[in-house]
């Protein structure tokens, strides 16, 4: 009488692992571009975050507060600074990233109320321009838009 044998044999587990190496050559670029949505998503909302906290500094303390770029420039980063030139948050930008505005508007105030000063254009582009980067569109209200935008 002859005993069953359980397990796999040599010839099933290298055609097994044959596949497993020929899935993972193509999902591991697609999963790089993953992690790098996620990062642009990322500092995205801790850029949209500066704004909505700034805002919400002006009304809460009932004096502007402005955000502007870092060193009077947009592509450092973003500083959220009090009336009184107390800085309140900084965001920086990883290496490779660009920030820029539309205008030359270097900063833009919060008043008490909430309203903006003027109306801003920012584009946040990464490092891979394959990668769509995202435009912010403060108004007036002192509302702040994000939407995909593709850098050049």
């Amino acid at each position: 009488m002859k005993t069953q044998q359980n397990g796999f044999t040599l010839v099933e587990l290298m055609v097994a692992l044959a596949i497993l190496g020929i899935v993972a050559v193509f999902a591991l670029p697609m999963f790089g571009d993953v992690v790098e949505r996620n990062r642009v998503v990322a500092k995205s909302n801790e850029i949209l975050g500066a704004f909505t906290y700034a805002r919400t500094e002006a009304v809460k303390s009932g004096s502007a507060v402005s955000v502007g770029g870092t060193g009077s420039d947009w592509a450092k980063g973003v500083t959220v600074t009090a009336s009184d030139g107390t800085t309140l948050r900084v965001v920086t930008l990883p290496p490779g990233y660009t920030l820029s505005a539309t205008t030359t508007t270097i900063s833009v105030a919060y008043d008490s109320t909430g309203f903006a000063s003027s109306t801003l254009t920012l584009h946040l582009c990464p490092s891979d321009k394959s990668i769509p980067g995202r435009q912010y569109s403060l108004a007036l209200s002192g509302l702040v838009t994000v939407t995909e935008y593709t850098c050049p």
